[in-house]
């Protein structure tokens, strides 16, 4: 069931200055703020400039003050970025080192140290699939996922919606938007969304006592099918399509 929600209506990525207008998305860049100086009490712009951080200060120039760039490999090489591909395996992922218990699946740790890295790198520092590094990750994410289409791994056995959702949304800003797995988590989250047209987490849909949702979660277990007759999560549909993830997910599925 297509949902009637006039997506022109909201706010693009969750970013709204008091009404003012967002430029459409265009491959992954950022969002021009028209007149967004004026929205704020306090321009941050000089604070940001000086603040020693120079991802920051490039992208302040390059986003909010409209000012050429050099060649974004100068950020893919500063030092914080080189520590945290460091640490990358030669599967692409990056291993938990916590001394939490194993659960299943075996690879449910290191999926979401992987994501965390991967998110980090894609969102801070805008790493593409033109770095080796970001491709090796992102075969290791495709390798989670299920012939459905869904990430599996985040929640034992069980869909994770906002999870593959998220996931997704990284893989297309790193230019993996025209690729079939993308395509085929994109027709998944699309087929498991509740009746009011929005999403929820499968399990929540259900009363479950902790021992159950435990189970579920850290075995084995068959997914768990949602009630699609639950509201979606969040207070409203509307609230939820200004999340970055699921907006993507929204002009994406509707393209």
């Amino acid at each position: 069931m297509e949902s009637p929600l006039d997506e022109r209506r909201l706010p693009i990525f969750g970013l709204s200055c008091g009404g003012a207008r967002l430029s459409e998305y265009r491959g992954g860049s950022q969002f021009a703020i028209m007149n967004w100086k004026r929205r704020l009490r306090f321009n941050a712009v000089s604070s940001l400039t000086s603040s020693g951080n120079k991802a920051v200060v490039y992208f302040v120039k390059r986003d909010l003050l409209g000012r050429k760039a050099s060649p974004l490999r100068e950020i893919w090489d500063l030092p914080e970025v080189r520590k945290l591909l460091a640490r990358q395996q030669h599967d692409g992922r990056w291993r938990w080192t916590g001394s939490r218990p194993a659960l299943f699946p075996p690879h449910h740790h290191d999926l979401i140290e992987t994501f965390e890295r991967f998110r980090e790198l894609v969102m801070y520092y805008e790493l593409s699939r033109a770095h080796p590094a970001i491709e090796r990750a992102a075969e290791f994410l495709f390798s989670c996922q299920t012939d459905s289409g869904d990430i599996r791994g985040m929640l034992g056995n069980q869909h994770a919606t906002y999870y593959t959702g998220e996931i997704l949304a990284l893989l297309i800003k790193a230019g993996y938007a025209v690729d079939a797995r993308v395509e085929k988590g994109m027709r998944w989250l699309r087929a498991i969304r509740q009746d009011d047209g929005g999403w929820n987490t499968p399990l929540l849909t259900h009363r479950l006592s902790r021992a159950e949702q435990y189970r579920l979660t850290s075995t084995d277990a068959q997914p768990l099918p949602p009630d699609r007759t639950r509201p979606s999560q969040g207070a409203t549909y509307a609230e939820r399509l200004t999340r970055p993830t699921v907006l993507v997910v929204f002009r994406v599925c509707h393209s």
